[in-house]
């Protein structure tokens, strides 16, 4: 017997027996309203650079306000805590969709 073609609109990976929201194998694409198994190299990279670029931003932040208040090193260290809470609080957003 000759396999019938898809249906028009009908979107290709779908296939019979997969109940609707189920990712076929090998996609990759999440269930709808579903986490992500595991994060990939890009959400690792993003987390890393976003982790990054807070903790840095407010150490920046500190020195600034350090250099204008003449208050050194209390800027530094307040920086640093403020930007170290900003990263773990991003950190834990994002991690949070693959859980």
């Amino acid at each position: 017997m000759a396999a019938e073609p898809p249906e028009l609109g009908r979107d290709p990976s779908e296939r019979p027996g997969v109940p609707p929201g189920d990712s076929p194998e090998g996609t990759g694409v999440p269930p709808e309203g579903g986490a992500r198994s595991s994060p990939g190299l890009f959400d690792l990279l993003a987390m890393s650079l976003t982790t990054a670029m807070l903790v840095g931003g407010g150490l920046g932040l500190g020195l600034l306000v350090d250099s204008l208040a003449h208050s050194s090193p209390f800027g530094v260290f307040g920086g640093l805590v403020l930007g170290i809470v900003a990263a773990v609080g991003s950190t834990v957003r994002q991690v949070r969709k693959f859980l």
